[in-house]
C-alpha cells in the first residue's frame, strides 16, 4: 500500500476540506480514514 499511493500528496489535497475537532464528535485521524477508504475500494 506504501509504495503504491503517495499519501503525503493526497492528505495535502484533502486537509483543508477535512473536518477539524471542535463541534461533536471528534473525526478520526486523516491518515486512517484515507486508508480504510483505498482498502474498502480495493477489496470491496
Amino acid at each position: 500500500m506504501d509504495a503504491v499511493v503517495p499519501w503525503s500528496r493526497l492528505q495535502a489535497v484533502i486537509e483543508p476540506i477535512y473536518p477539524k475537532p471542535g463541534n461533536g464528535r471528534r473525526p478520526y485521524e486523516l491518515s486512517t480514514m484515507l486508508r480504510t477508504h483505498f482498502m474498502q475500494q480495493w477489496f470491496n
